[in-house]
């Protein structure tokens, strides 16, 4: 409980004609400088939303800013947490950056951005620059599933968690997006709509979890009461051209994009054939760039909830560097929008 909103001895013009302290912070609000440090930590444990509203009000108003080199001194931290990400040009890659930045603004912490482009390589380069720059985690979008791509890492002493992709024989944290049981709705949708053949559309499979996840996951769902084909199309899309152009239906299909770049590529080449004119084909994916309300017609499909994915492995992270006890897995939920493409 804070002592009061704003002691009537502190006079803001004075305050602000010198270097506002962490001390000034406590005063202003009422509280310890232990607590306000709490708070620029990110560590609310025990602490009250009406405090944590107090003390961001306080910290605004004396436009204080924490010196984080001697935070740093004094903690032996950097303040600074590493996200290395698969390929940064991807707009889901984007929405899950802001989610993040939105989860660490009431934070000390600052995230330093990598891109590994989908290249191991450069994926390691990255992840080594980090490691020069003392971070005090790391949050890491594997390009690679094999755990023994990340030697590197293997004595590290500070919390890595891995989002949205998972890695073999590894046991760091990992919060991802619900890939197999989001899968299985739509496949028993796809049945339950008279579909007998999905063509299962996405960049290669190998080395990726939730390609795989979703591939296996619509084959153990479909299979009993029809086919699955699979395309993998990687970054060669006039390959996905050519083959859309001579592909001959026979019976009702619905093509299914694994993720939103190859939905985006999917929904404009089918522009451009026949069979986006027939009443046998059908058209869904994992719309992980939220284009399904403008497509004519409207696409049903799985969207991911990028917000509570962002928040969560913030929040999973700074857990971690806080010293507390933390669950391993977190999936997080999707939802299955129905419209009109089936």
């Amino acid at each position: 409980m804070t002592k009061n909103k704003k002691p009537i001895t502190m006079n803001l013009k004075e305050i602000h004609m010198k270097k506002v302290t962490i001390q000034d912070v406590a005063d202003w609000v009422g509280v310890s400088k232990t607590t306000i440090s709490r708070y620029i930590n990110g560590r609310y444990d025990k602490m009250s939303d009406e405090t944590k509203s107090l003390i961001k009000s306080a910290i605004e108003e004396l436009d204080y800013h924490p010196n984080r080199q001697a935070q740093s001194l004094k903690s032996y931290r950097s303040f600074l947490i590493g996200l290395v990400v698969a390929d940064i040009s991807n707009l889901y890659t984007a929405y899950l950056i802001q989610a993040m930045f939105d989860a660490l603004a009431n934070s000390q912490y600052q995230l330093i951005i990598m891109n590994a482009n989908n290249n191991l390589l450069t994926e390691r380069d990255a992840i080594q620059k980090l490691l020069n720059n003392n971070i005090d985690a790391l949050i890491l979008q594997p390009v690679s599933s094999d755990s023994s791509n990340y030697d590197l890492l293997a004595t590290s002493s500070f919390p890595i968690t891995l989002l949205d992709r998972t890695m073999k024989d590894q046991e760091w944290a990992v919060v991802q997006t619900d890939n197999i049981e989001s899968t299985k709705r739509l496949a028993r949708l796809l049945i339950d709509k008279g579909y007998q053949q999905v063509i299962h559309v996405t960049e290669p499979i190998k080395e990726v979890s939730p390609r795989f996840e979703r591939y296996m996951a619509m084959k153990a769902e479909f299979e009993e009461k029809g086919t699955v084909e699979l395309w993998e199309v990687g970054v060669d899309f006039p390959l996905l051209s050519e083959r859309l152009k001579v592909f001959e239906i026979s019976q009702k299909t619905a093509f299914f994009a694994a993720n939103g770049n190859v939905l985006q590529k999917l929904l404009l080449n089918l522009k451009e054939t026949s069979l986006v004119n027939s009443e046998l084909i059908g058209v869904t994916g994992f719309d992980d760039w939220r284009i399904g309300e403008v497509t004519t017609p409207a696409l049903t499909a799985i969207e991911q909830n990028y917000n509570e994915l962002g928040h969560t492995i913030i929040e999973l992270t700074l857990d971690q560097l806080n010293g507390e006890p933390v669950q391993l897995r977190h999936i997080i939920r999707n939802n299955l929008v129905e419209r009109e493409s089936l």
